[in-house]
């Protein structure tokens, strides 16, 4: 009988949103926690793009039916390695596992991820956590001394950030700006054109293991409460066609003028070039200005 009570105030415990997602309060807790040791490392501006929290997405096989799973922003290897010291079972996926570009989590002593547990055993072990019990293949990163959530965050109390290369942390860093009004059509995708003297609207031109990105966009004429979409996109050469669209990432309009800030974070390929695209799929609107920052290896 102790039991089930115990069980039943687990399941209770469990019920909590996050940023309007439901998920657990040891999630609640965590990514805050997260998101301010990687600022105070100089590793993130703003917040990370959380894409699901609990949740019944196929593709995650019933990972997410439970609590303490995440799936946010793919994260560079010096984000990966912060999640890691702080209690994550993370790993990087990405079209070569057959999925979208992210960064699949599992918080390791929370009571309320039972569905997902076999994966942080699959971690403690030295495993990718896909395929049969997780142990499909074996864990591609680096792996740091393991400790619950709990303990991540006591961890990231104590430490004193190593002083990053350059902006955000990476060797390579680069500010882009373009300052002309644009009248846009509702539904037109347009590739934000940056005019770089490398080739007009990339972002990134030379492929990189890893890259962090953000653009920041200002815009006017769309009513409070419209709908805006952007998201980054591969292309091959200096040309249009692309290769590959990572997840797109959801605006709502504010009163007056509107800024909104939409980050990412991936790899890229040889004869890659990275570009940004944004769009309103049901009013006109002006983009007034739009700047980019990005670092990568």
């Amino acid at each position: 009988m102790a039991g089930a009570r115990k069980d039943q105030a687990e399941v209770e415990d469990c019920m909590a949103t996050f940023r309007g997602r439901p998920t657990c309060t040891c999630v609640v807790r965590w990514i805050p926690a997260f998101e301010n040791e990687l600022r105070r490392r100089k590793l993130l501006s703003g917040n990370v793009y959380i894409y699901q929290l609990t949740g019944d997405a196929a593709a995650s096989a019933g990972t997410h039916s439970g609590g303490g799973a995440i799936d946010m922003q793919r994260l560079t290897g010096s984000q990966r390695q912060v999640a890691r010291n702080m209690g994550a079972a993370s790993w990087g996926r990405g079209p070569a596992n057959g999925m979208i570009n992210h960064e699949h989590m599992v918080l390791i002593g929370c009571p309320h991820n039972g569905p997902a547990r076999y994966q942080v055993a699959a971690y403690k072990a030295g495993y990718s956590g896909l395929g049969l019990n997780g142990r499909g293949s074996r864990d591609p990163y680096k792996r740091p001394a393991v400790r619950t959530w709990r303990q991540g965050i006591k961890w990231a109390k104590k430490k004193t950030p190593a002083k990053p290369k350059g902006l955000f942390g990476m060797a390579k860093k680069r500010w882009m700006a373009n300052t002309r009004n644009r009248r846009v059509k509702a539904g037109l995708r347009r590739i934000i054109p940056f005019n770089n003297k490398h080739g007009s609207s990339s972002i990134i031109w030379k492929a990189t293991g890893d890259w962090e990105a953000r653009v920041n966009v200002y815009l006017s004429g769309l009513p409070t409460g419209a709908q805006y979409k952007g998201r980054f996109i591969k292309v091959k050469g200096n040309s249009n066609k692309v290769i590959a669209r990572l997840p797109v990432m959801d605006m709502m309009a504010t009163p007056g003028k509107t800024h909104a800030q939409f980050t990412g974070s991936s790899d890229l390929g040889k004869g890659e070039r990275l570009r940004f695209e944004l769009w309103s799929p049901s009013h006109d609107y002006v983009l007034e200005r739009s700047e980019a920052r990005v670092r990568w290896k």
